[in-house]
């Protein structure tokens, strides 16, 4: 197995996961009510600006915030992470 067919199951695995997640928290009347976008930079100085704020929303969170999926770009990854709460009646 290479290496790019390793991340694309890696890849199919996650997405597999965060739709069983969504499902299980619709599941309980709850929605996204909230989404932040972060990036972490590929630069040795700055990564770990992105890596403190992704963890300080999900501590801040108290597992109401979680990660759904990131993205790779040319500077860095973009991670989006949502903020569940209960569906408004």
């Amino acid at each position: 197995m290479t290496t790019n067919q390793s991340n694309e199951d890696l890849e199919a695995r996650l997405e597999a996961l965060e739709k069983k997640v969504k499902d299980l928290k619709a599941d309980k009347d709850e929605e996204i009510q909230e989404i932040f976008f972060e990036e972490v930079l590929f630069d040795k100085s700055k990564y770990k600006i992105g890596e403190m704020k992704i963890n300080h929303l999900l501590k801040l969170g108290s597992g109401k915030i979680h990660l759904f999926k990131h993205f790779q770009t040319d500077a860095g990854l973009v991670f989006v992470l949502g903020r569940w709460g209960r569906k408004a009646k």
